[in-house]
């Protein structure tokens, strides 16, 4: 339907902690970059504004990142999708971080818009409130610029960057002519928030315009806003938003305290771990999905008994 929501979806990510010399040198990485986290996923666009979102939440730098030639749909394995990115740092850590980042915002904060009733024409019209340094030098614009990310098929493109370009005050910071690696164009028109806003919908508009749309158009998502569910986007302030976070948290906690029992030899610890790391996600996925909590053990006790022993 008009207004669908088309999420994309990290298919690989892998952390190098130190990577040889030979390959940084191959990759041309700067001097400084030891580490390195490769992620790839179905959407090229959705995965680019991820890399940026990534270098604003950690200490990391977009090293490489390319789309796959003729997009997801014809990818040639399970785990190549239409793009691969790769974050850099002098630190683990800060690698690790910056791919936790970058796969968040891939899963629940950007998305291709159906354009039609049958999803066969899509765009994306993402408002950037203050890039970050991989997409300010794409735009050649200072970091912290708003930015207005508009793609989508080749005529569609063109028409829809003319449509955004007279409705709002903003420049062409980037266009990307088609057909791109995955047969499609766009471009990254800067200028103040409200005015790349204005962009995103007069993109839109013309988008479902010539896919012949008549019906109301998706809210454009601000940066404040996530997924609540598939259809519904709240302020990032939700509590249910706040309760996933602290979720997320607490499993990064376990994973921890199991790297730590590995490293001091109670491999039996940090197997009973995973069950107790599998049952916070399932929490996570019941508040996503609206559905009920089916899990009555943990570490094979019920609740009564886990109660039982902690007392």
């Amino acid at each position: 339907m008009t207004g669908d929501r088309l999420k994309a979806g990290v298919l690989a990510v892998n952390i190098i902690p130190s990577v040889d010399t030979a390959l940084a040198n191959s990759l041309k990485l700067p001097e400084h970059i030891k580490s390195i986290g490769l992620i790839t996923c179905d959407s090229d666009d959705v995965g680019y504004t991820a890399l940026d979102e990534a270098t604003k939440q950690a200490d990391v730098e977009v090293v490489y990142a390319r789309s796959m030639y003729a997009g997801a749909a014809n990818a040639n394995t399970a785990l190549a999708g239409e793009f691969l990115g790769i974050l850099g740092s002098g630190s683990v850590e800060s690698v690790q971080s910056g791919v936790k980042a970058a796969t968040y915002f891939i899963e629940n904060e950007a998305s291709f818009i159906s354009a039609n009733a049958e999803d066969t024409v899509s765009y994306y019209a993402h408002c950037i409130s203050a890039c970050g340094s991989y997409l300010a030098k794409a735009a050649n614009v200072p970091a912290g610029t708003a930015i207005a990310y508009l793609i989508a098929p080749p005529l569609e493109a063109i028409s829809g960057l003319d449509a955004a370009l007279k409705e709002a005050d903003v420049s062409v910071g980037a266009l990307y002519t088609p057909p791109t690696e995955t047969n499609f164009g766009g471009g990254l028109l800067a200028g103040t928030q409200a005015s790349c806003r204005a962009a995103c919908a007069a993109f839109a508009r013309e988008i479902c315009r010539i896919a012949g749309s008549q019906a109301p158009l998706a809210h454009v998502k601000e940066e404040y806003e996530t997924s609540l569910d598939k259809d519904t986007l709240v302020s990032k302030s939700h509590p249910s938003i706040t309760l996933r976070g602290k979720l997320d948290t607490l499993v990064a906690l376990i994973a921890d305290i199991q790297y730590k029992a590995i490293e001091g030899g109670s491999p039996a610890l940090a197997s009973e771990l995973d069950d107790m790391c599998s049952a916070v996600k399932e929490v996570t996925a019941a508040d996503v999905l609206g559905t009920p909590l089916t899990r009555d053990k943990i570490i094979g006790m019920s609740l009564d008994e886990l109660r039982e022993a902690s007392n």
